[in-house]
């Protein structure tokens, strides 16, 4: 696993050993890049389920502004804050050691809405905690009014539908899926 591109372009990112984590392929990483790359420059991120940064830091090699992780295991954020070190990302990100259900839940950053959210949950996580997931992101007000929300998940797993977003857009790559959503517009 690596940075694609950008400031740390080749920079080789650690990741621990076994099924622990399912971190994205790069193949898939770089096709979500490519889909999203008129929005990462000064973007706000929210990376959720960030097991050890990979989309995260690829978003800050390209010129987000800033991403906050939110991680609960230590083995995979202890590698994430070694993986910040390594590509020299640390000050333009911020990790919180926590389950996403907590972090969502007590709300840290009030009035900070992200420009991108990622999502990359274990695909073992059942719809019912995706959707609270989902509504908390909502409730909580975190996604920007042109912000957009990536899920990534199994191809056999459907996406989640939620009333006051839209699916734009499901990519399919090989055992991934993608799904971006937007708000809906209000009419």
């Amino acid at each position: 696993m690596r940075v694609i591109a950008g400031i740390a372009k080749g920079k080789k990112l650690k990741s621990p050993k076994g099924m622990t984590t399912r971190p994205m392929l790069d193949r898939v990483k770089e096709a979500l890049f490519s889909i999203l790359s008129y929005k990462i420059e000064g973007a706000r991120v929210l990376d959720l389920f960030a097991g050890v940064g990979s989309l995260g830091i690829e978003a800050l090699s390209r010129g987000a502004e800033s991403v906050i992780f939110i991680e609960e295991f230590k083995l995979s954020a202890n590698i994430l804050k070694e993986n910040l070190e390594t590509t020299k990302l640390t000050d333009k990100a911020v990790l919180i050691e926590e389950s996403v259900d907590f972090y969502l839940k007590r709300n840290y950053f009030k009035d900070l809405q992200f420009d991108l959210i990622f999502m990359d949950p274990p695909y073992r996580i059942d719809s019912v905690d995706l959707k609270n997931i989902f509504d908390n992101i909502l409730t909580n007000r975190l996604i920007a009014p042109e912000g957009e929300i990536v899920y990534h998940h199994h191809p056999k797993q459907p996406p989640i539908e939620i009333d006051e977003l839209e699916i734009i857009s499901i990519r399919k790559y090989g055992n991934s899926s993608l799904s971006f959503y937007k708000k809906k517009s209000e009419v």
